[in-house]
């Protein structure tokens, strides 16, 4: 069943990238205090952070590994994440659906064009994630044809998946082509 979590664009967008696994409290704070300028203490990010955490892995999208209040601790993304739907809060404004729509205006600076760059960036990564698994499940139907019902829905999922983001990709293409002629 999917869920749908309000949370931090910025925090968002660092849990979506699939490098980010395993992190700390502190490591987590320290790749927020990178992207956003909502804290000046760091003290009171981390705090802020951890509160964020804590309410993801009660919802079991982290589980929590290591000692009781350790600063070792590490928070590791589960299955159930990758299906969560986030709902982005930035400015007090809810921005919908931060997995399909990852354009996140992170500073004033950033230029229109940066930032569909980026966002163009992330979804041809993803693309490519969504071809190997294809792929993978091609090579698994064929070798082991005894699997083939329980296979095929997952294959399908990913080959729908990178047809949507193929589309995607167009539009940010011609979009970046739109503004750069601007």
């Amino acid at each position: 069943m999917r869920k749908e979590i309000k949370m931090n664009s910025f925090l968002v967008e660092i849990l979506k990238n699939e490098t980010f696994d395993n992190f700390t409290v502190t490591q987590l704070r320290d790749k927020y205090l990178e992207s956003s300028t909502s804290f000046s203490d760091s003290n009171e990010a981390r705090k802020y952070v951890y509160k964020q955490i804590l309410r993801l892995v009660g919802l079991g999208v982290l589980i929590k590994k290591g000692k009781k209040n350790s600063q070792t601790t590490l928070y590791k993304k589960t299955d159930s994440f990758e299906v969560t739907i986030f709902i982005s809060k930035e400015n007090g404004n809810e921005i919908k659906n931060i997995s399909t729509s990852r354009i996140v205006k992170k500073s004033n600076e950033t230029s229109s064009i940066q930032q569909l760059e980026f966002t163009l960036n992330e979804y041809k990564v993803d693309m490519m994630s969504a071809i190997g698994e294809t792929e993978e499940y091609i090579k698994l139907l064929d070798t082991f044809p005894e699997m083939k019902e329980q296979l095929r829905e997952s294959y399908e999922l990913a080959r729908d998946r990178s047809s949507k983001l193929l589309g995607q990709i167009k539009a940010l293409k011609k979009a970046i082509s739109i503004a750069q002629g601007i």
